[in-house]
């Protein structure tokens, strides 16, 4: 499974720093979601990742600059069944 948030602002202190919240079987990327971070490189490794760790998430959280870049990764996303 894979996530993009849209996060404009910050880190949420809530999550990011509450030592029982749990974090099992998670992969987090904060970045911007913008071409020039190649996020379509990290989506096509957690795919070839996911063949031999099941039951693995990646998450990716920053802001959108660029909606069709965002379309193209979700469809990435969608393709790979992930």
């Amino acid at each position: 499974m894979v996530n993009i948030i849209n996060h404009n602002n910050g880190v949420d202190n809530d999550i990011f720093y509450n030592k029982d919240y749990k974090r099992d079987n998670i992969f987090l990327c904060i970045s911007n979601v913008r071409p020039v971070k190649g996020l379509e490189i990290l989506i096509d490794s957690f795919e070839i990742f996911l063949r031999k760790k099941k039951n693995y998430k990646l998450f990716i959280i920053g802001k959108i600059y660029h909606d069709n870049y965002f379309e193209k990764l979700i469809n990435k996303i969608k393709s790979l069944n992930i």
